[in-house]
């Protein structure tokens, strides 16, 4: 399956304005507008996908904690106990300047992670990775002890994925549709404006 995607050439667009922007349409289509310029066909192929991906994800609710992934079971007891020490890189060895945590679930399976909970924090920044970075002075634990990867999946994963499926249904997209998108099988057709 490919997802057709009409490209609009718009110069008015540019770095004054915008340098793209992506339309989505109802019946799993998209329109694409853009200056002509900037980007090479297989960098418009991942920016139209990643594009795709970020609106559908932002039709979802977002909770307000973050996930932390941990293979430690005393974590949430060093944080009450304000023993916590900052992140590690486990690339570079450093320190980050906090808590490093993340926005969304998949983030601990994917990190190899055993353990998982949620966080409340003030955030501070970023960390090495791109990854939220929390003050360690301001950490509220909302899970009274870290919670298996595997559990922490099979509730809130089930949910998310759920909601996401009824955002896609809301904009008139088939969960097909929505996988060819992201995963960039894209037909392209030019238009003039």
């Amino acid at each position: 399956m490919k997802i057709p995607v009409i490209i609009i050439t718009d110069p008015a667009m540019g770095p004054a304005t915008r340098l793209y922007a992506v339309e989505i349409q109802p019946g799993g289509s998209v329109i694409f507008r853009w200056p002509g310029w900037g980007y090479a066909r297989h960098q418009l192929t991942q920016l139209i996908a990643d594009e795709i991906a970020t609106y559908f994800r932002s039709q979802v609710s977002k909770p307000d904690y973050y996930w932390r992934g941990t293979n430690n079971m005393d974590e949430i007891r060093l944080i009450r106990s304000g023993r916590i020490r900052p992140s590690l890189n486990h690339v570079s060895g450093l320190r980050e300047c906090g808590l490093s945590v993340a926005d969304h679930l998949g983030y601990l399976s994917l990190g190899g992670y055993l353990y998982g909970y949620r966080v409340r924090g003030r955030l501070i920044g970023a960390g090495s990775d791109g990854e939220p970075v929390l003050a360690l002075d301001s950490l509220e634990p909302l899970d009274d002890r870290p919670r298996p990867v595997d559990e922490i999946e099979a509730t809130e994963g089930v949910a998310y994925r759920q909601a996401l499926q009824q955002a896609i249904a809301a904009a008139g997209w088939t969960p097909k549709q929505y996988q060819a998108a992201i995963w960039g099988n894209f037909s392209f057709e030019t238009c003039a404006e």
